[in-house]
């Protein structure tokens, strides 16, 4: 991802362009070369928490979206062979 770097006074000064910017990649906003703050757009926000929220729902022992993906696989294999109830027992473990 690439991002975008404003000074603190170019960014006072053009505060429309460090929006417009935002809106496509977070933007940081630097005071004498050192990061001051980020500006980040609603959706950039949202993604952040939710990759923060999946791996702290993996730690604790949820699945991760590959073993999600695997076990709904399987479960769709076995559903499109007929009778669920007899091939439930079939199901790969979870780990």
């Amino acid at each position: 991802m690439v991002w975008y770097s404003f000074s603190e006074k170019d960014a006072q000064n053009g505060f429309e362009a460090v929006i417009e910017q935002a809106m496509e990649v977070p933007v940081m906003i630097t005071r004498e070369n050192r990061p001051l703050v980020y500006v980040l757009s609603p959706q950039a926000l949202e993604d952040l928490i939710d990759g923060y929220l999946a791996k702290e729902a993996e730690r604790e022992g949820f699945l991760s979206v590959e073993e999600t993906e695997k076990a709904l696989s399987a479960f769709r294999s076995i559903k499109a062979k007929g009778d669920d109830q007899t091939n439930v027992g079939k199901l790969p473990p979870c780990q």
